[in-house]
Order: structure tokens, then sequence, then C-alpha cells
């Protein structure tokens, strides 16, 4: 049976790979190839998006895949997708069916990678990190907090004592991003973070990628507000910004009997963003919108920071940020 290819671009930085067409085939059996022969450059942003695309499109898949990628030795840039524990993740929702690349197997230590990326910038990328929603009943999905905390603490902590950045609030900021995709989805989540040095300007660049296997916030919000039966009718009418203006709203939750969610994450997280400065974008039902910019939820503000995106039914559901610290 033919592969079905999805080949990666020479860049997987930043949300790069969110412009990347999948073939829209997830109904088929073939299994798939992923193809880095063309790749140069990598980041655990980048990685992070691949993935998030990559198991979107197997969920729309009606058939257990398999897939295969070349041969290490040929591409030298493989043994740092690795690193980044890419393949690992994948491993969970499908299997490596091709007998020549053991090398996709590997289960660890996974370990920062030093390298180029950003236009040959000096970055430090880290493993691609799995919160494990899935391994907590429902009632105790919030509990990834504790690690995810103490993971962050641990990595911002030396940075931190050498650039100005407010450590705790980001911190805060990633927390509440992860409460909601622990009370929102079903699904997986995953956080990618790269420390881009900028010797020039004596600064550093903190990217990071916070995505989850759920439907979205504005399916959500849609789902909540629109019984079955309307749904058909009223859904086509309700535009992104009108979604995002609800759940930014303070109180409006699509969970109203739980007993930890208010409904004021989303805009913690966009007030956040603003008071510490970080440049904030939510990839959302085919959709960019640049959330840290939006001062006032009015439809005309809201409609403002909305860039429509290529439709593809691999698009995941996830925020790029990038937070700045000068040199002390």
């Amino acid at each position: 049976m033919k592969d079905l290819i999805i080949k990666a671009w020479p860049e997987l930085t930043g949300y790069k790979p969110s412009t990347i067409r999948i073939e829209r085939s997830a109904g088929t059996k073939h299994p798939l190839y992923f193809d880095f022969a063309g790749c140069k450059e990598i980041s655990s942003t980048g990685l992070t998006v691949w993935l998030l695309r990559s198991l979107s499109f197997l969920k729309q898949s009606k058939h257990r895949r398999e897939y295969s990628t070349e041969l290490f030795k040929d591409n030298e840039i493989l043994y740092k997708v690795r690193q980044l524990s890419f393949f690992y993740h994948l491993n969970r929702y499908i299997q490596n069916n091709n007998m020549f690349t053991h090398e996709t197997n590997y289960d660890g230590p996974f370990e920062t990678l030093y390298h180029t990326s950003f236009n040959n910038r000096e970055v430090i990328s880290l493993p691609i990190y799995c919160l494990n929603l899935n391994s907590f009943t429902k009632e105790k999905r919030r509990d990834v907090l504790y690690p995810l905390r103490s993971m962050l603490m641990e990595v911002l902590s030396p940075y931190g004592m050498d650039y100005y950045f407010n450590q705790c609030q980001f911190i805060s900021i990633v927390s509440e991003m992860c409460k909601n995709s622990a009370d929102h989805t079903n699904g997986e989540a995953f956080l990618g973070l790269d420390f881009v040095l900028i010797p020039e300007k004596k600064s550093i660049e903190i990217h990071f990628v916070f995505g989850d296997l759920g439907c979205g916030i504005k399916k959500n919000v849609q789902k909540y507000l629109f019984s079955l039966d309307e749904q058909k009718k009223r859904i086509p009418h309700m535009s992104f910004s009108e979604a995002y203006r609800r759940a930014l709203t303070r109180g409006f939750t699509t969970k109203p009997n739980s007993e930890y969610n208010k409904g004021i994450g989303m805009s913690l997280i966009r007030e956040g963003c603003q008071g510490i400065g970080v440049e904030l974008s939510v990839f959302d039902a085919f959709s960019r919108y640049r959330l840290s910019s939006v001062l006032k939820l009015t439809h005309e503000e809201l409609r403002r920071y909305f860039y429509p995106f290529t439709k593809d039914q691999t698009q995941p559901f996830y925020y790029y940020g990038v937070i700045r610290g000068e040199k002390k």
C-alpha cells in the first residue's frame, strides 16, 4: 500500500509548521511517511506544532495508522528531532512499521538541545513536554499543574538570574492555559520551549507553544451556547470574534457546574500577557488571533487582530508566545 507522505518544510521553527499543507486523506488506510529529507532547521516550538498537527490528522482517521521515516544515517537532523522527543510522543498514537528505522523507538533519556536556529541564532531547545493529562481521572486532571510548575521553575530559574523577565507571572500564565486544557478537553496537551540568545541586544527571547488535542475555544463556546438542533443553523453565523468575546468575558465558562472553573482563565491569560509584555497569539478554528493586542472587548477591537488561516483538517488548537528579557 502506498504511503501518504507528510513533508516537513526546511524550517520547523516557531509557528511555521502551521503554514504547511497536509493532504486531506485522513479516511484512508494508507500508512504515513514523515519526510524530513529537506528539513534544515528545527526548534522545540516548531516540533510541538508539527506534533500537534500530526496528532490532529490521526484523530480524523477511522483506521489504525502506521508510519515510517528515512534512515537516520542519511539525515543528521533526525537525531535532533528524536532528542526533542517528537518520535517518542508520536509513538503513543501510531506505530513505526519500518524495520530499518529502529531509532524512532528510542524512549530516552531526552536532553536539552544546544544548536542554531531562528535565523542562525544560538538557541537552547527543551524536549517537548507532555502534560500527561490522560493519566489522571476527570476530577484530578488539574493535578498536572504541580509537576508542570516545578519543571518551569527549574528551567527558567537560571535565565531569571541573568535576565530581567517576570518568571513567576510567566509560570502563572502557562498554568492558566494548563487549567483550561484540563477542564475543557478530554485530550492530551504539550508544551514546547526555546530560549533564543540575542547577544547584540544583550537580551533573550523565550518562545513557547502550549497546545492540546481538544476542539478549540471557538467550538467549545458554540457547543455550549447552542443545542444540537440549533447548531446546524446558528454555528455558521457565529463569528470567531463573537466566540472569543464571550470566552474573554470574566465569569463566562462552558463548565458552569465545575467546582474550580470560574470563567476567568482566558481573561487572566490575556491580562497577564499584557502585564509582562508577552506577545501571545492563539491558533484556533483555521485562524490566528493576536490575543495580547486586544485592549477592549468590542467587536471592532476583536476583529482587528483576527487573521484567517488556511483551512486544513490538521490545524490544532494552541497558543504561541514570546517574552523578552534584558541582560542584568
